[in-house]
């Protein structure tokens, strides 16, 4: 079963990064100014600016530029940036091996399109040799990251018919060990935003804060 992904993978991040809007030049000059200097945040704001062609030309290339540096610090849509980018191959080189590891990376941060994509690459051996265990594994992964499950699960369905119960149990022990890793930066990541509000709320005891701070 072929289908392309990378239509509704796209729209889905350009919906989620819509919400930051560039307005006239001043601005886009301040956030090149920041972005120039380490701000994470301008980086990223900057990414998605010429990923979607916002008050610049659209331009993948600086895209990724920008995107890659938030990306490596576990920015989830700048490692969804970084994995279409490499994906698609406009304005880039196309390098799906690349763009594996990345979806990669977005699974593990919690994005179930993202391991469905890449079920999907190892199932069909999409730029990276055939892989059933790893493509049952990944779907499997999807399938615990959304609600719904209806269109991965017959994916799912449709590979467990060519698959030997060896292989289907490898593939269950991968799919724990991949969701025991999406458990550990989802904890490492919560101990970092409460670190920061710690910091700039010295006086609130931390299981005060713990409370405030949903997971």
């Amino acid at each position: 079963m072929k289908v392309s992904h990378s239509v509704w993978l796209v729209g889905g991040l350009l919906l989620a990064l819509s919400a930051c809007q560039l307005q006239g030049s001043e601005a886009l000059i301040a956030l090149k100014s920041k972005a120039e200097s380490g701000d994470v945040e301008a980086q990223s704001q900057l990414a998605s600016a010429y990923f979607q062609g916002r008050d610049v030309e659209a331009n993948p290339a600086l895209a990724l530029r920008w995107a890659t540096k938030p990306a490596e610090q576990d920015d989830l849509f700048c490692v969804q940036m970084v994995a279409m980018i490499h994906f698609q191959g406009k304005g880039v080189k196309r390098d799906l091996p690349e763009a594996s590891k990345w979806f990669a990376k977005a699974a593990v941060l919690g994005d179930a399109n993202a391991a469905f994509t890449l079920g999907l690459m190892n199932d069909e051996g999409q730029g990276i040799p055939k892989n059933a265990v790893e493509a049952f594994a990944w779907y499997h992964v999807s399938m615990a990251l959304s609600r719904d499950v209806s269109a991965t699960s017959k994916y799912s369905a449709a590979l467990e018919k060519k698959l030997t119960p060896r292989q289907i149990e490898a593939a269950k022990a991968r799919t724990a060990e991949i969701l025991k890793q999406a458990e550990r930066k989802k904890d490492e990541l919560y101990e970092k935003r409460l670190a920061i509000m710690k910091a700039a709320n010295p006086q609130i005891p931390i299981e005060e804060l713990r409370k405030k701070l949903p997971r």
